[in-house]
């Protein structure tokens, strides 16, 4: 991710382990500047991916997977609406070590309600405080038209988030045919 004003990289985050046989598809290797973290930036970062990979790709399931000892990644995970699933135990063999790994995922029947609650959160007006508690995602099906809307595909985002004109996904991530 490149700041539009100083053309500093300032973050990067990818997907990994597509499925378009299966509608899966996973955001993952992330890492964030200082700068980033915990920042509205960083929310807008993640939410531009999974609106590529739900609404436009067509995607049914996102995942996002992490070392389960990533307290911070499994904070953050569930901060921006994914759901715990559970924890692979020696999932894999890291630097020789055995890693657990949390799994957390969007699939398309919240995803509606997620959107809402991204493009709320992201908005030049919202109020609410960024302290990264994850109270606005809590509530989001019972604020955006009652519980059935999180079953509603027919939300569509009214406009671009703001904080869209200083940040651009690179040409990579926008033009690939591979997604």
């Amino acid at each position: 991710m490149i700041e539009q004003a100083s053309r500093r990289c300032v973050g990067l985050l990818s997907f990994l382990r597509l499925a378009p046989r299966d509608g899966c598809i996973e955001i993952g290797h992330i890492a964030f500047g200082a700068a980033m973290q915990r920042s509205p930036a960083s929310t807008e970062a993640v939410y531009l991916l999974a609106e590529l990979a739900m609404t436009t790709l067509g995607y049914r399931r996102l995942e996002w997977k992490c070392n389960a000892r990533n307290t911070r990644s499994m904070r953050a995970a569930e901060r921006l609406g994914f759901v715990h699933e559970g924890t692979f135990r020696q999932h894999m063999v890291v630097k020789g070590q055995n890693r657990d790994s949390a799994w957390f995922s969007i699939i398309d029947r919240e995803w509606p309600c997620r959107r809402a609650a991204f493009e709320r959160w992201l908005a030049e007006d919202n109020s609410t405080p960024r302290d990264g508690s994850g109270s606005d995602w809590r509530s989001c099906a019972s604020t955006v038209a009652g519980p059935e809307a999180a079953h509603s595909t027919s939300n569509r985002p009214s406009r671009r988030c703001a904080a869209a004109r200083r940040w651009r996904m690179s040409a990579a991530m926008r033009g690939s045919s591979a997604l």
